[in-house]
């Protein structure tokens, strides 16, 4: 009984090895999100893609997402591999060749080979060092890729993480201190706290890019995506002809502004409002000049 017990597990196994090295057809494909930066710039930036065998050995793999990004982003001439006596390596990312400082990470964790395979809803991160002798880059992410739709009035909170490797080659995650925002290519003063957190609003509106940049260390840089729609403006400025004049908006009000302020901007061209003022201005200084060449006769 225990033979046969023994017997399956191993077909099990067998089976499940199977399946796994399973070849894809040509019609497989799986949707990822990859991301590319050239020595801390980014130059991909948790875009869409769909991988497919593009390199033909019947695996959907980190190499095809490579070749795919670069067909569809840079060129076919930017990513370069090699055999090596560790298997297949990469020679030229994103058009730099140096050495083989290059590093990539499958949800958010260092990947084994470029032949390491790829599924639906994975995250593929390549980057170029800018350390490229001392390797001194810091992998780092944040805990939320992509924040969705907020208002400027919404908080944004977000963790930054980086991982390394220890002493003994083990993988590391720890939190990212003092560390400055970019938002669209753009440093800002807002700051990680010691649990790596930041907490903000921003008042940029449309399509953001959230990443991160350390005075201390060398960051490979994050990357969160947000759309941010602007809350109504508090005023609504209309202009006719050359006069323009400030009025309450309705969300303004909508809200309860109370802050009592009105700014009076003077008539409008064509405003008939003015017009009975005007006349009486007239006819009392008409008055006034007839009264005074009557005191003079």
């Amino acid at each position: 009984m225990k033979k046969q017990i023994a017997f399956l597990s191993t077909a099990a196994l067998m089976l499940c090895a199977a399946g796994a090295a399973m070849p894809v057809s040509a019609a497989d494909s799986a949707e990822i999100t990859v991301t590319v930066s050239n020595a801390g710039e980014l130059v991909v930036k948790q875009e869409t893609l769909k991988v497919t065998d593009a390199d033909g050995d019947g695996a959907l793999t980190v190499n095809d997402a490579l070749m795919l990004t670069h067909h569809q982003y840079y060129g076919d001439e930017g990513y370069v591999t090699v055999q090596s006596d560790w298997g297949m390596s990469i020679q030229t990312l994103w058009g730099v060749t140096n050495g083989g400082s290059y590093g990539y990470t499958v949800n958010d964790r260092f990947a084994n080979s470029l032949t390491d395979p790829l599924k639906d809803g994975d995250d593929l991160y390549a980057y170029v060092y800018a350390d490229a002798a001392g390797y001194s880059d810091v992998y780092t992410y944040f805990d939320i890729k992509d924040a969705g739709t907020v208002t400027s009035e919404d908080t944004i909170t977000l963790t930054l993480n980086s991982i390394r490797y220890d002493a003994n080659w083990q993988p590391v995650t720890a939190p990212v201190a003092g560390a400055n925002l970019v938002i669209n290519g753009e440093k800002t003063d807002i700051t990680t706290d010691e649990n790596g957190q930041v907490m903000f609003r921003t008042m940029l509106s449309g399509d953001l890019v959230i990443s991160a940049v350390s005075d201390q260390q060398t960051l490979v840089p994050p990357v969160c995506k947000v759309t941010v729609n602007a809350v109504t403006s508090e005023t609504t400025t209309e202009t006719t002809g050359t006069t323009s004049e400030t009025t309450a908006s309705t969300a303004a009000q909508q809200k309860g502004n109370n802050n009592n302020t009105v700014t009076v901007t003077g008539a409008k061209t064509g405003d008939t409002d003015a017009i009975p003022a005007l006349a009486i201005a007239a006819l009392l200084a008409g008055c006034t000049a007839f009264m005074m060449r009557r005191d003079k006769e």
